[in-house]
């Protein structure tokens, strides 16, 4: 069945509607800490159990990546940064899955998620955005047992945890609009935000502005 994805509008009007509410009890609240809120929201992408890790899991600096797993320019995307977190050593990514594009890109994603009961979910998540071929669910559980996971375990996992995904879609979408992000890939790393194609020098500095501004935090 079709994943049914919550509407942008309706979350953007319900935030309106928090902020208009609040601001009317106390008119402080007109002039939030958006520094504030942005660092709030990041670390609750990064500690949120439905987000995947990979690379220095007790890094220094922490690198967001929102993707879909049927996004050519995410596929095209995903080398470099992958090489980026590997030879730094000090990097941790966190991936977020936003499937705009449709069925297949959710059901990739609860592929990875459900991996992660055999250990494999970082693996899957690699060889999902490596393939060039068309992905529908034959091609995911091909890649999945290219990738040493039990197929038939992993359909069960899948089922099982395919309504806690579901319910997780309208979270994803707010933090989505929330750091106003524009498209996919979108990398986000501290204050600063890259997207789409990006070189390993942007990657380097905005991650040498990360380590700083945290030397500099009292």
């Amino acid at each position: 069945m079709p994943a049914v994805f919550p509407s942008p509008l309706i979350i953007l009007t319900g935030l309106s509607l928090l902020v208009q509410t609040a601001c009317a009890a106390d008119p402080a609240a007109a002039e939030p800490d958006v520094a504030t809120e942005m660092r709030r929201i990041r670390e609750d992408i990064t500690t949120h159990p439905l987000s995947l890790s990979a690379g220095n899991l007790t890094g220094d600096a922490v690198i967001i990546s929102f993707f879909d797993y049927q996004c050519d320019h995410c596929k095209a995307a995903y080398p470099l940064l992958h090489d980026f977190v590997a030879n730094d050593g000090k990097v941790r990514v966190v991936y977020v899955n936003y499937p705009f594009i449709g069925r297949d890109s959710f059901r990739a994603g609860l592929a990875v998620e459900a991996a992660r009961a055999q250990g494999r979910a970082v693996p899957l998540h690699d060889a999902l955005l490596r393939d060039d071929d068309t992905l529908d669910d034959a091609r995911i559980l091909d890649l999945a047992t290219l990738v040493g996971l039990d197929p038939a375990a992993l359909e069960e996992e899948m089922r099982e945890r395919e309504k806690s995904l579901l319910d997780h879609l309208p979270q994803v979408t707010a933090w989505f609009e929330e750091l106003q992000l524009e498209g996919t890939p979108v990398l986000v790393i501290g204050d600063q935000q890259l997207h789409g194609a990006v070189e390993v020098t942007q990657l380097a500095a905005a991650v040498s502005h990360v380590r700083a501004t945290a030397q500099l935090t009292p």
